[in-house]
């Protein structure tokens, strides 16, 4: 994650307007996507940092705002026909 404080301005604006649930910067964080690239070593500690972004915000703007992990789909099932 480059920009952790524009994720959180994200996170509070949502919040701020209302939002119950947050989703945690995860979308593309996933260990086949970053199996081959020279970030193999950083999934984890990427994905951890997203969250805790998420939960910080939702600390000290709302405790009672729930925090959702995102997934892409799988890689299969987002590939046309041949």
């Amino acid at each position: 994650m480059d920009a952790p404080e524009r994720v959180q301005q994200v996170h509070e604006a949502y919040i701020h307007a209302g939002a119950r649930i947050i989703l945690a910067n995860t979308y593309s964080v996933t260990r086949r996507r970053f199996s081959k690239s020279e970030m193999s070593g950083r999934f984890g500690s990427l994905n951890r940092l997203a969250c805790e972004v998420a939960r910080q915000v939702r600390d000290c703007t709302d405790p009672s705002v729930l925090i959702a992990g995102s997934l892409p789909p799988c890689a299969p099932c987002g590939l046309p026909d041949r």
